[in-house]
């Protein structure tokens, strides 16, 4: 119940008049730090280039995607799905196959 009730408070912040600040506050910090690590694994050959806004999807989406099927239930009807570290882990392998050259 503590992630339901953390994601949810996420998603209220951020769709609050106050959600711009909020994440430009926490863009600030994140930002550098995710541009250097792109930056060190596209010269190492561990990550293919491509605009920000493909990389996020790639690597954040199905993440979102799942935790939402989680709380509200899958589309399937199944309001008893289940995100798990077994779900994660699958999702991560094929998204690091995706974003690999």
């Amino acid at each position: 119940m503590g992630e339901q009730v953390e994601v949810l408070a996420y998603e209220v912040i951020r769709h609050s008049p106050h959600g711009q600040y909020v994440t430009s506050v926490a863009a600030s910090h994140f930002k550098p730090v995710m541009k250097e690590f792109a930056h060190n694994a596209i010269r190492n050959k561990e990550l293919r280039p491509m605009p920000f806004e493909v990389y996020w999807a790639i690597a954040y989406g199905p993440l979102y995607t799942m935790v939402k099927f989680h709380l509200e239930g899958s589309p399937k009807g199944d309001k008893h799905f289940a995100f798990s570290k077994k779900l994660m882990y699958e999702a991560l392998e094929l998204i690091l196959k995706a974003l690999k050259p």
